[in-house]
């Protein structure tokens, strides 16, 4: 099966991980700019999907989006990322 993957939000970030992975061989990146209440609207998350938070955001919200993910089945990674975006 072919890996696809999607990001929310993308920012600075986002646009050389989706880079990355299509060179490194991901049949599909998609990015969505929305908010977390559109976020919510629309996720139709599966027990097949991943979701890694990469926001850097208060550990209220992070809770708060893990539980809009729980009852899908799909898994929530809360990561982060080191490092300032290269320019």
């Amino acid at each position: 099966m072919a890996t696809s993957i999607g990001f929310i939000g993308p920012g600075e970030v986002g646009y050389l991980f989706a880079k990355g992975l299509t060179g490194a061989g991901a049949a599909a990146v998609a990015a969505y700019n929305i908010d977390l209440e559109d976020a919510e609207r629309r996720a139709r998350f599966q027990a097949r999907h991943v979701y890694v938070d990469l926001n850097s955001t208060s550990p209220m919200v992070k809770e708060e989006i893990g539980r809009m993910i729980a009852p899908t089945d799909a898994r929530f990674v809360e990561a982060a990322v080191m490092a300032a975006v290269p320019r």
